[in-house]
């Protein structure tokens, strides 16, 4: 796995506040989709495939816990 050499891609950089949203089986309401948000802490990218994958870390906002999250899933933030 190689990290990424910059803090910024497609607009996205370190410290912007973002939205992304997860498939949950185990919901009990209709629609299984979750939205979550938090910050992006670094970039990475994994290329030990054929097409390589950039994604970020991400500190969510409920659990505290640092995540990756692919970077396509990404909506950012406006905040003040």
């Amino acid at each position: 796995m190689n990290r990424a050499k910059t803090d910024e891609y497609k607009g996205l950089k370190v410290g912007d506040y973002v939205r992304w949203s997860e498939f949950d089986p185990f919901s009990e309401l209709a629609t299984r989709t979750v939205y979550k948000e938090g910050l992006i802490v670094s970039f990475g990218n994994i290329s030990e495939f054929v097409r390589p994958f950039i994604y970020v870390m991400v500190l969510e906002n409920k659990t505290g816990k640092t995540m990756p999250v692919l970077v396509h899933k990404l909506q950012k933030l406006e905040t003040n």
